[in-house]
């Protein structure tokens, strides 16, 4: 089973180092480690991990017996992250007529999130693309002020936004696990801005890919589209391979 652990824990050398002891001792697997925050003697770290038989609750258990650790949250992702950030720029160079859609169906691996989707800015916000698990009809609230920033919807999904183009916004969601951390929307923001100047300098559109059978929306930059593919489902991205989140911040945790 994989399961995705944001923990608090203290900043000082050995920590990172004990806690992957324990983790090594009660079976569990590290497959990624990824810094989120550090400062005022703490840190908060993210990590992805294959259970085998143990359960959350036991690794919960275990893993703040040590001094100083606790557990802040646990999810079950939908899969490992399958490709860096840098990797899924590439792919959308290289095929601009299905860039937006492999943008949204890698970004929830990258964010250990269920869905994503491209939103009109408009008055009455608008799915243009969603990817693969994305609902039919997600419950999209007002999205002023479209700047990088958590955006939880009406029906209590944990989501944020980044500004992807002058009328629409990049949206990433979780239905279960914890609220989006600052570095989380950050980097966020950072693959929204390396798109959107890829699929600008491509001239691809902001839509499903030619023939799948729906509208597709302009190419970035050239205004505004008189029928948007609302709602529209891409189909699955090959996003290669590769872990997503480097281990990064105060490695002298790692003792």
């Amino acid at each position: 089973m994989l399961v995705r652990v944001r923990v608090v824990l203290p900043d000082s050398p050995g920590s990172l180092g004990r806690l992957a002891w324990t983790l090594g001792v009660i079976g569990a697997d590290i497959l990624q480690v990824g810094v989120l925050e550090t400062g005022s003697g703490r840190a908060i770290d993210e990590l992805s991990l294959r259970l085998g038989s143990l359960t959350v609750e036991q690794l919960t258990e275990r893993v703040e017996t040590i001094p100083g650790v606790r557990v802040l949250a646990a999810w079950r992702p939908r899969e490992m992250a399958p490709a860096a950030g840098l990797a899924v720029l590439g792919q959308l160079a290289a095929d601009p007529p299905r860039a937006a859609a492999t943008l949204v169906d890698a970004v929830p691996d990258l964010f250990g999130a269920d869905w994503a989707a491209v939103v009109s800015t408009g008055a009455t916000p608008t799915t243009v693309l969603t990817s693969v698990r994305a609902p039919v009809a997600p419950a999209l609230g007002p999205i002023s002020p479209a700047r990088p920033r958590a955006y939880p919807l009406a029906d209590g999904t944990r989501a944020a936004l980044a500004p992807l183009t002058d009328d629409a916004v990049l949206v990433v969601a979780r239905t279960t696990g914890p609220a989006f951390h600052r570095t989380e929307i950050d980097r966020l923001d950072q693959l929204a801005r390396a798109a959107a100047a890829v699929l600008a300098g491509t001239g691809a559109p902001l839509g499903p890919a030619a023939g799948t059978g729906a509208p597709l929306a302009p190419a970035i930059g050239s205004g505004p589209s008189s029928s948007p593919a609302a709602g529209a489902s891409s189909a699955p991205a090959d996003t290669g391979a590769g872990p997503s989140t480097p281990v990064a911040g105060r490695l002298d945790r790692a003792g």
